[in-house]
Parts: C-alpha cells; structure tokens; sequence
C-alpha cells in the first residue's frame, strides 16, 4: 500500500492524527477549566498517540515545524492548510515558534503549560522551559541532517504555493486510495477543497503552478505520476474553463484519472521492470475499476467517471478499453490523456532514463489514433517548452538557477535566481539575473531546463515547428 512516509518510517498520516489531538486538546483547553473531564481526556488522547508513535518508531522524538504559517511534519503540510491543526500552526507563528520538538519526556505538567500559553489572548514569547518540549526558533529546518540533497534545498518564497499544494495534493490522493482498497465509501471532500484551491492558484499563477517540487515524500512511481498529471493538466485546461469553479471539476478528474489503479494487485502495479504481456492486460482494466469506483460515489462529476474510462481510448478503435458502445473521449479527456502520456515519457522508470519534452511531444504525436488530439498536444507544447516560472534552468556558464519570470519577446532569456556556482556549490547568498542584458557573446544563456525531476531538455528545443 502507497503511503506517504516520514523518515521515521511511520505512516504521516499518523503524525497528522496526533496534531489532530494536540488540536482537540488545546480547543477543550479553550472551552473547560483544567480539571474538567474533557481537557483530561483531550490530553490523555494526545499524550497517548504521542508515546505510542514514539515507542513504535524507536525515534528519541517528534517535530512540528511551522513553514509559512502552516504546521508540518519532514516538509509536508498537515492537515487542508486550514481548521484546526493549521490553527496552531498560527498560534506557534504569532508567538515567533518555528515548531515543537516533543521528547518522551512529555508528560501532562508540560502539556498544560504549553496549551495555557497557545490560548493566551496576548501573543507572547515563553520564558520558562517546558519539560519534554523544546520551542524551536522561526525558520527551523526540518531537513537538517538528511543525507538527501534534495531535502535540503532551499524552496523560495515565491513558489511556496505550487510546493504546498503538491505535497497536499499527494496526502488527498493517497487517503482516497487508501479508502479504496479498504472498501470504504469514497469521500470527495477533500479532493473538492484541494482542487478549488488549486484552480485559484492556476488562475493566478498560470503555468507557475509547475514549480518543481524536488523533495518528494512518495517512492512510488504510480503514485507521484497522478500528482503530477494533476498540475500538468490543470494547466492546461486553465484556458479551457470559463470560471475557477469550472476549472476546480476538471482538475478534479484529472487527479482521479488512475483511481482504478488501487485495485490492482501491488506486485504488479509496482514492478521494478517490463510487464509481461498477462500483467500488462491486467493494468489496462483500470480504466474500468475506475469508471466503478466513481459510479458508486455519490455526488461525482459524470467528467471525472468519463476521464477515468476513457483517458486511453484512441481514434479508429485503438487504446483501450474495447467498448461496443459508441463511447467516445470528450475534449477535457482529451486533455488529461495528452498529459498523462506527457508525464509518463519525461519520467524517469526502471526502463528509461526520461525523454525531453520536445521528444515527448514527437513521439504523442506520432502515436496510432492520435490525430484527433493535435489541437491539445500542441498546447501542451506551447505551454511547458518555454521554461515556466519556478523551474530550474542550468546555464551555458554553468551555474544553476531558478526561473522568476518569463518574457514573450525573449522566452530564452528569463529572469533567474542564480543558486548554484558552475561547480556545483550552492551559493551563500543567490543573487538575480535578467537574462536579457546578458550580452550576445555568450550565445544562448540558457541550455538546460528542469520541469520536473528527471526532465531535462535544452531551450532550442523550444523553436522546434510542428
């Protein structure tokens, strides 16, 4: 089962559930005095889950960094960014705590002394010490000491949104995937707030939503390819839609375009390799599992069960399912499938190092049954050859940077935070560059792109006619 891990290799959602108590227990804090029945049993949960992570775990402790006012846990939002867990993600930012670091030495004495000075009225800083909880400074760096480097990269201020959205786009998926393979009844809940989010920031942000998220909490290839499908699509269709609620139905279906996937047996969904012929016919049912699994969901959009059928039916009877029936994919099912066939062939798998994105686009457009689905292939083109806002580009001097803002006249010649020296070092202090005063001596300042981890390609690959 696909599950989002921390480094403690226990279930996030788990960490989720015990912020989920320490906010149960501060809002009966709020409510009773500190004898009362419910704040005893609000702490004694909390108390409780935490010891219980703890021992299981065998780690000495457990950290809460608050990042852009949210609480998180290795990076990862908790909760929907809103309610109660964000609440103390607030608290803790207007008394200047970057988080909590629980010890097994968290007892009830240290507690309600920490919930007394979260429901103070008057934000104030804490002068005393509380035994088993250390109160970490603004800024606390949750990756401290990861051996992986790309935990340790520094995400800038002005594409926290696209990351937090990614990560949170990631938690959803994975709990309906999870209700699915348990036979529990599909709630759409929050993949409707996810997606109406997400529509808003597309609105605003365009193809800046693309934004990489380099740190990834997911192993699974399955698992992150219906993430990123999800923001690959909801770019594109941003034009298609008349109004954000329009947009958030389509994103909607995109993100569950591979829902049927969960009922298909691990062993085969994650095989490390080619499918046999037997294992390949199993997958392609998904498409049916899915369409079933949506049908039986009250409230669903008919365009996310059509999505979920259809995403890789072809022209002329080609792709699959096979249908009798005149069943035919709609223009946003169009769209998801040109994005799904996009992610699939950038991505680095166990067989294939990744295809740039004009070889990508090359190779949907030679594909049988396609011919029909030129119109959104060449969007795709249009939208995701230029390097986007919040993608990392490797220059011809070589130094790395990260793509701040682009420019019809000069799509070769972006504005850029340069993070990295031609060596390889990251820079102390990143400083900003437009490219378009870079004098013509140094010929094309820009020949590496990185949309996505794996995706490498170079700008002239930009000025390829179709």
């Amino acid at each position: 089962m696909t599950r989002i891990l921390g480094e403690s290799g226990l279930d996030l959602d788990r960490v989720e559930r015990i912020a989920s108590a320490l906010a149960s227990a501060l809002s009966a804090r709020r409510i009773y005095e500190s004898g009362h029945t419910r704040v005893k049993a609000g702490n004694a949960a909390f108390l409780s889950a935490l010891h219980a992570y703890l021992d299981e775990s065998g780690r000495p402790g457990l950290r809460l960094i608050v990042s852009a006012g949210l609480l998180t846990h290795e990076g990862v939002p908790l909760g929907s960014g809103q309610g109660a867990i964000a609440q103390i993600g607030k608290l803790l930012e207007d008394r200047e705590c970057g988080g909590l670091a629980f010890s097994r030495g968290f007892a009830d004495q240290g507690l309600a002394v920490l919930l007394d000075w979260l429901n103070e009225r008057t934000p104030r800083a804490l002068v005393r010490a509380i035994e088993g909880v250390d109160l970490l400074p603004p800024g606390a760096d949750e990756g401290e000491g990861e051996e992986d480097d790309t935990r340790k990269r520094r995400i800038l201020p002005e594409f926290e949104l696209p990351d937090r959205i990614q990560h949170t786009a990631a938690r959803v998926l994975d709990h309906v995937l999870d209700d699915v393979r348990a036979g529990r009844r599909l709630d759409l809940g929050e993949i409707v707030e996810l997606t109406r989010w997400t529509a808003e920031a597309s609105f605003s942000m365009g193809s800046q939503l693309l934004a990489p998220t380099q740190t990834q909490s997911h192993d699974s290839y399955t698992f992150l390819h219906s993430v990123n499908v999800f923001l690959i699509a909801t770019t594109l269709l941003q034009p298609f839609a008349r109004d954000r609620k329009e947009l958030a139905r389509f994103s909607q279906a995109a993100l569950l375009h591979d829902v049927g996937k969960s009922l298909i047996p691990a062993e085969v969904l994650h095989k490390k390799g080619r499918l046999t012929p037997e294992e390949y016919a199993t997958v392609k049912r998904h498409p049916e599992y899915g369409a079933e699994i949506l049908q039986r969901c009250p409230h669903v959009d008919p365009i996310a069960v059509e999505v979920a059928f259809c995403h890789h039916m072809r022209e002329n009877g080609l792709g699959y399912p096979l249908v009798t029936l005149p069943v035919k994919p709609g223009p946003i099912t169009g769209i998801v499938q040109v994005a799904d066939m996009f992610e699939a062939l950038t991505s680095r798998r166990p067989y294939h190092g990744g295809h740039s994105t004009i070889e990508a686009v090359k190779t949907i457009l030679d594909t049988p049954g396609l011919g029909g689905r030129r119109p959104q292939i060449l969007l795709l083109l249009e939208r995701l050859t230029q390097a986007p806002p919040g993608s990392e580009v490797r220059l011809s001097t070589g130094e790395r940077a990260v793509v701040l803002k682009t420019y019809p006249s000069a799509p070769g010649h972006p504005t850029v935070r340069i993070v990295e020296s031609p060596e390889g070092t990251p820079l102390a202090q990143s400083y900003d560059v437009d490219l378009r005063e870079v004098a013509p001596p140094f010929g094309e300042p820009v020949t590496e792109v990185y949309l996505k981890p794996g995706l490498v390609r170079t700008a002239r690959e930009s000025s390829l006619v179709l």
